[in-house]
């Protein structure tokens, strides 16, 4: 009786720490993309760019090819 009970548990505690698991990540993805456009145009403003959006552009092209 008790081996059928861990194995329930296990049966759904399995896929929900890897559903909370997998939340989290992409939460915490989220985020760092969050930060990091304003960080590259400070930077690409700052290095003197005449041109700032056709750079982000070309970026953006290059990693839709990819």
């Amino acid at each position: 009786m008790s081996d059928k009970g861990w194995v329930q548990f296990l049966l759904v505690a399995v896929p929900v720490m890897s559903l909370v698991g997998s939340w989290l990540a992409l939460r915490t993805v989220d985020r760092l993309r969050g930060r990091r456009p304003p960080q590259a145009g400070q930077s690409e403003g700052q290095s003197g760019g005449g041109q700032p959006g056709r750079q982000s552009d070309a970026a953006g092209s290059e990693s839709d090819r990819a």
